[in-house]
């Protein structure tokens, strides 16, 4: 994620003007990259709010101090932004929201599994690392306050803050440990980001389910026992799209089980993500959700769920969607993903007239 890994960096939130953000975003990734990057300077990634429609959100790097003064004033007083900073700043309210940081942690990766979010602790010993693990999620980079003075007042930096800052991946917001008095904010990677997500949700994914399908189950005899024994039968389904395809909701007949389900998926559009809950006709209740999106001819959907009384991450994987066949399967992970149990699977194959 980053080449200069000792070295400092700036997380700048942007407030812009209703409706502007596109136009900013377009701007900057035609015109602001590449001469940034050839100043010395990392442009690690840049982002929307997936909740706030004014908000840009974007990470640069430094390798020192003194690197960073010469790279903003080669950059500032240079012949690019000269030439843009007026429409630049006409779709801004404030760009002083600005934390300078040091890294403490990073990892390799580029591509993350969603969702990603930026976690601005105001008190850093509250987060437990661990227990975000143990949600399902990853730390893909963290830092701390740069305590150095600013060199380049001409950009004003919060200096009246001592904070730890914690990029996570895989793990939604309401399934976080405590984290203390945090600003939380779900990143969603531009085109042009260095940090893009695995798995990303449209409308229309689940079209391809559409119509009735005759559906083959195989589920494991006893979960998180060790079973190796594994029960098959067959049953039905039926499956449609609404709202153009940002809703999607099928009823699963089981009849070896004596019971039906229902999916009830909705995507949200501006985070990209798709909630998918459960439910039954034997209680009616939703099942937690599970969230996550497609790349390609994948799926893949992460949730926190109780299995016989054990907390379990709980994962959903679609694939061949582009097949005449196919295929779900369900997992559970009490390890917090470093190993997974498959316990059940649906085959599906498109009912005919005759049928």
């Amino acid at each position: 994620m980053l080449r200069n890994a000792t070295g400092v960096v700036e997380l700048r939130q942007y407030t812009l003007q209703p409706g502007r953000r596109e136009e900013l975003i377009d701007l900057f990734e035609r015109e602001f990259v590449e001469s940034q990057e050839t100043l010395g300077m990392d442009l690690l990634g840049t982002f929307r709010d997936a909740r706030r429609s004014d908000r840009f959100v974007w990470l640069r790097a430094f390798p020192d101090m003194e690197s960073r003064k010469r790279s903003l004033t080669d950059f500032y007083e240079g012949p690019v932004w000269q030439a843009h900073r007026n429409t630049a700043n006409a779709t801004m309210i404030d760009s002083d929201n600005v934390l300078l940081l040091r890294p403490t942690h990073l990892t390799n990766d580029s591509v993350v599994r969603p969702p990603l979010l930026a976690i601005t602790c105001f008190d850093p010993g509250a987060v437990d690392v661990a227990e975000i693990e143990r949600a399902g999620g990853s730390i893909v980079a963290s830092f701390e306050t740069e305590a150095s003075p600013n060199t380049y007042p001409r950009l004003p930096v919060r200096e009246d803050v001592r904070v730890g800052v914690f990029i996570t991946s895989g793990v939604v917001a309401e399934n976080l440990p405590k984290v203390g008095n945090a600003e939380i904010v779900e990143l969603v990677p531009t085109r042009r980001s260095r940090i893009q997500l695995a798995f990303a949700g449209k409308p229309g994914d689940f079209d391809f389910l559409n119509g009735d399908w005759n559906v083959t189950h195989r589920r494991i005899s006893e979960r998180l026992r060790g079973s190796t024994e594994w029960v098959t039968f067959s049953g039905t389904a039926r499956h449609d799209s609404w709202c153009d395809g940002v809703v999607s909701v099928d009823e699963i007949d089981l009849p070896a089980l004596h019971s039906k389900g229902c999916s009830i998926r909705n995507l949200d559009v501006a985070a990209q993500r798709w909630s998918i809950h459960w439910t039954t006709n034997r209680t009616g209740n939703l099942f937690p959700p599970v969230h996550g999106g497609f790349d390609g001819d994948r799926g893949e959907f992460y949730g926190l769920d109780v299995e016989n009384g054990v907390p379990v991450l709980a994962r959903f994987v679609w694939s061949g969607r582009t097949t005449e066949k196919p295929r779900w399967e369900q997992a559970f992970s009490t390890d917090g993903g470093r190993t997974w149990e498959t316990n059940w699977i649906m085959e599906f194959a498109e009912r005919r007239d005759s049928e």
